[in-house]
């Protein structure tokens, strides 16, 4: 079941062209991100690192936060790249399960109760992490960035 409606969070969201995650995710300051991921000691370092690309860039939003959010996990495990690519995807869904997924609590075939959206919540993380994580390959280099998106946003919304 978390399934199914994971792929209609993601297609709800794709739906959004000014917004899609498959247009929002292939911005400059998510691939500096990932290219820190790989690239950084500590979660200190790339912060500093990233900050700085921010101001130098005037970048920041909702984006940038999750890609921070995302860099500060992949670079604490220990796991670079990789891990920054699949975390940018379960944070990406986490933001729009919290958007969405309190108005379906309570009501009759909705999520009964806040526990039950919480654990659906990290079902969706689960998913989101799992369908990165099988279409990455650590010869993906910045320039790739952007096809590599678009493969695990359409992996998200279809039934792969």
């Amino acid at each position: 079941m978390p399934e199914s409606q994971s792929r209609e969070l993601w297609r709800a969201a794709m739906g959004d062209v000014e917004a899609s995650p498959a247009r929002l995710l292939a911005v400059d300051c998510v691939a500096k991100a990932y290219e820190l991921a790989g690239s950084s000691r500590s979660a200190p370092e790339a912060f500093d690192q990233y900050d700085d690309y921010l101001i130098s860039n005037r970048a920041g939003g909702l984006v940038a936060d999750l890609a921070r959010r995302a860099l500060g996990r992949a670079v604490a495990q220990g796991e670079g790249k990789r891990t920054f690519a699949a975390e940018i995807f379960a944070e990406t869904v986490s933001y729009y399960a919290a958007r969405d997924l309190p108005s379906v609590i309570g009501g009759p075939g909705r999520v009964p109760i806040v526990s039950d959206s919480i654990s659906l919540k990290e079902s969706f993380r689960s998913i989101a992490r799992q369908a990165a994580l099988s279409r990455w390959e650590s010869s993906l280099e910045l320039a790739q960035w952007p096809g590599f998106v678009t493969s695990v946003c359409n992996a998200l919304v279809s039934r792969e």
